[in-house]
């Protein structure tokens, strides 16, 4: 059961049908071998919370059309960069010379990585890990929305191309969706390098579920540098922000989370109350 969880990482809440929704994907999930890439999007029902952030398991995302020219960041976009120039990306058959690996990559292009792929990627040690890198930053957006899981999968070594690759996913990517899941893809793989693009994300991002995954995240490392950028976002217009900040600032300790913590037991929202007396609970 764990390791199908932590293949079903990537979230999606679905409302008061978030059990079903789980165990559905749950299901096809397990016959299909998938890594899985959906988002958690915000969401104020009435739900399970501890079992939601136990899970995480969502549908996956549709395809998304490519764009020929996308080498500079619209500053439309969202990202916490948004307007400034960004490296060119790279051409798909850039990203490796291995004819297998661009065999993998062309699978995940069309659909959700598997296990054997994140198996293919493992055995070529230190080239599929720098093919997975240069992913991170392909031309083709399906590959960028999808590859962020394997490395949560892979947890290699953490590398200065490494850390810069996620930094610039996380803060120049132009789709929200491929951002969230960059984020995401931290709460398992714990890039320390990549914290500070976390709390920029966190604060300037405008796109809900990539300010969500990086509170998860921070949380998850346990990040105590984070601290003032977890109090701000636990008034995030968003509720689903706000519930994992607080439960993120369970995580950290000092005057300034548990205080944070106990005005969230005022929030208007029951989830962010539940959410902060679980948090407090654990200090």
């Amino acid at each position: 059961m764990r390791t199908m969880v932590k293949f079903l990482r990537f979230a999606m809440h679905n409302g008061h049908f978030v059990g079903l929704v789980a165990l559905v994907v749950v299901a096809a999930c397990s016959k299909s071998g998938s890594v899985g890439v959906a988002l958690q999007p915000a969401d104020t029902s009435a739900v399970n919370l501890e079992a939601v952030l136990a899970t995480d398991i969502g549908p996956q995302p549709e395809p998304v059309k490519v764009v020929a020219e996308q080498n500079i960041t619209p500053a439309e976009c969202g990202a916490a960069r948004a307007g400034q120039a960004a490296e060119p990306f790279v051409k798909l058959a850039e990203v490796t010379p291995d004819p297998e690996l661009r065999a993998v990559f062309a699978e995940i292009i069309v659909d959700p990585p598997t296990k054997a792929q994140a198996a293919k990627l493992k055995a070529k040690g230190e080239v599929g890990i720098q093919a997975l890198t240069r992913a991170l930053w392909c031309e083709n957006p399906n590959l960028r929305l999808k590859v962020a899981a394997l490395f949560a999968e892979l947890e290699p070594p953490p590398t200065p191309e490494i850390d810069k690759a996620f930094v610039r996913a996380l803060l120049y990517e132009p789709m929200p969706a491929a951002r969230g899941n960059t984020a995401r893809a931290l709460v398992d793989y714990k890039l320390a390098g990549a914290v500070a693009a976390l709390i920029e994300v966190l604060q300037h991002d405008k796109d809900a579920n990539a300010r969500s995954h990086s509170a998860y995240a921070l949380g998850a490392m346990r990040s105590q540098s984070a601290v003032p950028a977890l109090v701000q976002a636990t008034h995030d217009a968003e509720s689903w922000v706000r519930i994992r900040a607080v439960t993120a600032l369970g995580h950290c300790s000092g005057l300034a989370a548990k205080e944070a913590l106990t005005a969230a037991l005022r929030d208007p929202n029951d989830l962010v109350r539940d959410a902060a007396k679980r948090a407090m609970g654990k200090k």
